[in-house]
């Protein structure tokens, strides 16, 4: 509940000053210009572009972290999946 409470903060400081940046500028991009396009526009692009790509990042190492951990061989002593059964009174 805390990160969600801070990512809401930080997204609504983000969009505070895209708002108050809201004029039109000129953007280059490698073979594509865009004459007039919004400053805040290019603002919220690029946070959601990073937030997207930090999140499949984490993605992708919490998956490796998975993998690698169902590949692992089971440790002495750590429970396992098979079932127990109690000792049998057989005297």
């Amino acid at each position: 509940m805390r990160q969600f409470i801070i990512g809401l903060v930080i997204a609504i400081l983000v969009a505070i000053f895209a708002l108050q940046n809201s004029e039109p500028l000129r953007i280059h991009l490698f073979l594509w210009s865009f004459p007039r396009i919004s400053e805040a526009l290019v603002i919220l692009g690029s946070v959601l572009f990073g937030a997207v790509f930090g999140a499949l990042l984490v993605l992708r190492e919490h998956r490796q972290k998975s993998r690698a951990i169902k590949k692992s061989p089971p440790v002495a002593g750590a429970p396992s999946d098979e079932p127990v059964h109690p000792p049998s009174d057989k005297t």
